[in-house]
């Protein structure tokens, strides 16, 4: 009687199976790479101890997950009084965990809101000063350039300036096809951390986390109605709080869906950037530049979110 019940469930255990892996949908592979603008700290800052910590968290999931990444600094938030030493070692932290740093210009100010292109231009000199000196502590080289805001919504002769000087260089500008606006969470996500309310910086987190996979599901369709693969993906995040605490959530969330990462070079050698970005393009945000595609208008945050923002007690 034994026997027949145990042989009775190896068939039935045998048949689920069958049925689970013809009917089981294949995950598809989906390829991604990581970059962070705004580096050490975009948004709302508290004190430098504050940024100090959450810069090492992200830090620590980024070498735990032994991803790729490119950060993008602006040098501004280094030049402190009494700091100076603390913020390098942030971007060594980061530079510790496997992160390749990029130039974002010294005071990020977008291309459009400079006072010319040689202004700007001078705006991307200071913004190496530390980075180059750091870069070559670590072995590496400054080889990545990202327009504040990714802007390049301006005359062709001011962007062709710039482009001609980045070039001479050596530097690459780069683009993104993902990114996530996290300032609506950011800041009322720091309030809710100073008043200890444990309850709402959860609340919080989670529509965050809601929001990614949202704008996740959004340009995946994009590419989908507008290429015959999925693109590999670039992502932007800013530095700010929220995204380092919920890098390591990010990036799970991404993997169980498909995506696997690569370098910013694998990235960017992807022919689809080649085909449909104009010739003179450098740098702005992938949806906003290229030709013959649908614009890009991503997803919101829901209403309690953008309240939350609205009405913010510091």
């Amino acid at each position: 009687m034994k026997i027949y019940i145990t042989v009775k469930y190896f068939i039935l255990s045998i048949f689920t199976f069958i049925q689970l892996a013809l009917f089981a949908q294949p995950t598809v592979i989906k390829h991604a790479a990581l970059t962070m603008d705004n580096m050490p700290v975009a948004g709302k800052e508290v004190n430098v101890m504050w940024v100090q910590g959450f810069n090492y968290a992200g830090a620590k999931a980024l070498a735990q997950s032994k991803m790729p990444m490119v950060g993008f600094a602006n040098e501004k938030n280094l030049i402190a009084p009494k700091e100076k030493n603390i913020r390098e070692a942030m971007i060594g932290t980061w530079l510790d965990s496997g992160m390749e740093m990029g130039n974002g210009t010294f005071s990020a100010v977008p291309l459009s809101k400079a006072k010319s292109a040689q202004w700007f231009i001078q705006d991307i000199k200071y913004g190496e000063r530390v980075l180059s000196r750091l870069a070559d502590d670590y072995d590496t080289t400054l080889r990545y350039f990202r327009y504040p805001e990714m802007d390049v919504n301006v005359p062709a002769e001011r962007l062709d300036s710039v482009n001609y000087f980045l070039n001479s260089q050596g530097y690459t500008a780069v683009t993104a096809t993902i990114r996530f606006e996290d300032e609506l969470f950011n800041t009322p996500y720091i309030n809710s951390k100073i008043e200890r309310d444990t309850m709402l910086v959860r609340y919080i987190g989670e529509r965050y986390l809601e929001y990614v996979k949202c704008t996740l599901d959004y340009y995946e369709e994009l590419a989908k109605e507008n290429f015959t693969r999925q693109i590999t993906h670039i992502i932007s995040l800013r530095c700010s709080e929220i995204n380092n605490d919920m890098l390591g959530y990010m990036m799970y969330i991404m993997w169980q869906r498909g995506y696997r990462f690569v370098s910013l070079d694998q990235a960017l050698s992807d022919p689809l950037y080649r085909k449909h970005l104009p010739e003179r393009y450098q740098g702005g945000f992938f949806w906003d530049y290229a030709v013959g595609v649908t614009p890009a208008t991503p997803p919101q945050p829901g209403a309690m979110i953008k309240a939350l923002y609205k009405y913010q007690t510091y």
